[in-house]
């Protein structure tokens, strides 16, 4: 784990191949603003979000909170984002960034700030491809082969919500995109527009298995680049970079 300055001084360090996040706890409060900076409430989480975006973050995340998804408190920070234009890369499951089947909680916050761009995983995100996603789904990675049915929450968001997104990270994306190859590609070829490829983490000797499992699905070539540069391009205003 990194800290926001960490992460933020690499950046700064290496800006040809590092862009940085920072993250931030919506329960974060203070009563003394002469010695931290800021207050509580979304005006305080503006402010500790301006300082950030000030010194290069281009974005929030991975944010992995314990609370509901939309908890008043989780709401504050949407907002606190939203104003300082910072899109955020979330965690959802039945622990963090919780929700239920349908993804009623993310609705609620995808249409309460449409202009704010939220970046999907995680269990509980991806089981929602399918139909048929149940309360157990949203605690663990189904096994491939495992049929998606049509219908999921996350094809009905894409179509309601023009501010969510998709990321393929972790072992989430990489089930998602096996699980079912032919509803996948269909499912990459309609969204291209919306998913990032990323890697969650990285650490010696780690295994990205979305490599193959895109190249594998001989997507065309404007398809491949939204997914993994442009649309990350676009999304953290990179241009020129």
């Amino acid at each position: 784990m990194h800290t926001n300055e960490a992460a933020l001084a690499a950046a700064k360090s290496h800006p040809d191949r590092l862009t940085a996040f920072c993250g931030v706890d919506p329960r974060v409060t203070t009563t003394n603003p002469k010695r931290y900076g800021h207050v509580a409430g979304a005006k305080g989480l503006t402010e500790i979000l301006q300082r950030f975006k000030a010194e290069g973050a281009r974005g929030l995340g991975e944010h992995k909170v314990g609370l509901p998804f939309d908890h008043p408190q989780m709401m504050q920070l949407y907002e606190a984002c939203d104003l300082v234009e910072l899109p955020i890369l979330f965690h959802l499951d039945d622990l963090r960034g919780i929700d239920t089947p349908g993804l009623p909680r993310l609705e609620n916050a995808l249409k309460a700030f449409p202009k704010l761009p939220l970046i999907g995983h995680a269990c509980g995100f991806w089981s929602s491809i399918s139909g048929d996603a149940t309360n157990e789904d949203f605690g663990r990675y189904p096994k491939p082969p495992k049929p998606i049915t049509p219908g999921g929450a996350l094809d009905r968001l894409m179509d309601a919500c023009p501010n969510l997104y998709c990321d393929l990270s972790e072992p989430g994306g990489a089930i998602a995109l096996t699980r079912d190859p032919p509803f996948a590609r269909g499912f990459v070829q309609r969204r291209a527009d919306r998913l990032l490829f990323g890697s969650d983490y990285l650490r010696p000797g780690q295994q990205i298995p979305q490599f193959e499992i895109l190249a594998a699905m001989n997507l065309p070539g404007d398809v491949q680049y939204k997914i993994y540069r442009g649309n990350a391009i676009r999304l953290l205003k990179l241009e020129g970079r």
